[in-house]
């Protein structure tokens, strides 16, 4: 028989989500345990090779695994991750970028690499 245990936290690995429902589809059947101090919901004797999908909806957020088969030995741990909305959004802006000159010296030893793909091309014609 196989065990998952499905971790539930909110933005960040310290924040745990405790007390609350994970529901465990398995086929047609819907399972659902409430996660411990932990933030764990833990599904055992699930029958080996059933497609199973772990769902939470957190704040109307709606969080769920893909589809995948219990293993015929040993268990599987995932974690479903909520939006931590009262934590400010970062945004970081972009330096502003202006034109920039450099001397460039070639010598006897210097090697040329183009890589194509590195920049943009600007022509109409491609």
């Amino acid at each position: 028989m196989g065990s998952i245990s499905v971790r539930l936290i909110r933005g960040s690995l310290s924040n745990n989500i405790t007390k609350f429902p994970v529901e465990m589809h398995i086929g047609s059947k819907v399972v659902t345990v409430q996660t411990d101090a932990d933030g764990r919901a833990q599904f055992d004797h699930l029958s080996p090779a059933s497609t199973v999908k772990a769902t939470a909806v957190v704040d109307g957020e709606r969080l769920e695994s893909q589809e995948f088969l219990v293993p015929d030995r040993g268990g599987i741990r995932l974690m479903l991750v909520a939006t931590d909305k009262e934590r400010p959004r970062v945004t970081r802006r972009r330096p502003a970028r202006g034109p920039w000159w450099a001397r460039v010296v070639l010598s006897g030893d210097s090697r040329v690499i183009i890589e194509p793909g590195d920049e943009h091309c600007r022509c109409t014609t491609c």
